[in-house]
C-alpha cells in the first residue's frame, strides 16, 4: 500500500476463475483506495486509488441527496469492508458464505462548503476488484447534530459487518462526533445495488 495510509479494514471474498470455478482472495480497505490479493498467503497485492467520484460511482446519481441537500462531492476516509455473506445474494459456487460481493462504506462529502460527512456504501461483484453502484446510508447527519468541517459534529468511523449465520444481514454504524449520538441500519443488496433496508 502506499505510504501514508492508515484506518483500514479488511474481507475475504471469491473471485472467478477460468471454467467457473472460485478461489478465496482478501481486500483490503484504506484511507483513498484499496488492495486485492488474489491468493491466500497475500503474497501480492493490487492496489487501487480512489481517483474521483466515478471510481466508485455517484451515490445521488448526479442530484443532492447528501443530507446537508448538496450533491455528492467524494469520498473521504474511515473504510469498513464486510462480505455479503448471503449465499443465494454473494455469487457464490457452490453456495457459501463467502462469494464474490464485498461491502465497503466511507465516509464521502457534499457539494456543499465545509459539508458535513455522510455514509455511502458501495458493493463488488468480483471479489473486490472493482466497486460500484455507491448508495448514501446517512439521512440526516446535518440534522443529527452534525456541524461540518470535519470535526466536532461529524459522521465518524462508520463500520459495516455481515453475520455469517442465517438470516446473513448486514449492517453500518456510525458516530456523530461531539454530538453523543450514534446510528446503525441494516444494508440489503440484491443482484443490482446496495440500499438502506
Amino acid at each position: 500500500m502506499p505510504g501514508g495510509y492508515h484506518e483500514t479494514s479488511n474481507a475475504v471474498a471469491a473471485h472467478a476463475q477460468p471454467g467457473g470455478a472460485q478461489t478465496p482472495n482478501w481486500v483490503v480497505g484504506f484511507n483513498g483506495g484499496w488492495a486485492v490479493s488474489t491468493n491466500l498467503d497475500a503474497s501480492t497485492w493490487d492496489a487501487y486509488q480512489i481517483t474521483g467520484i466515478s471510481t466508485f460511482g455517484d451515490p445521488c446519481d448526479g442530484g443532492h441527496c447528501m443530507s446537508d441537500e448538496g450533491g455528492f462531492g467524494g469520498y473521504c476516509c474511515d473504510p469498513s469492508l464486510a462480505t455479503v455473506t448471503q449465499p443465494d445474494a454473494n455469487d457464490s459456487l457452490p453456495e457459501s458464505t463467502v462469494g464474490q460481493r464485498v461491502l465497503f462504506t466511507q465516509a464521502a462529502f457534499s457539494t456543499v462548503p465545509g459539508s458535513v460527512p455522510d455514509v455511502v456504501v458501495s458493493i463488488s461483484d468480483n471479489g473486490g476488484q472493482t466497486f460500484g453502484h455507491s448508495r448514501l446510508l446517512t439521512t440526516g447527519a446535518a440534522q443529527d447534530g452534525g456541524t461540518g468541517g470535519g470535526g466536532i459534529g461529524a459522521v465518524d468511523n462508520p463500520v459495516i459487518a455481515s453475520h455469517f449465520a442465517s438470516p446473513y444481514s448486514a449492517y453500518a454504524a456510525w458516530t456523530v462526533a461531539g454530538a453523543g449520538k450514534a446510528f446503525i441500519t441494516k444494508v440489503s443488496c440484491d443482484e443490482n445495488f446496495v440500499r438502506a433496508a
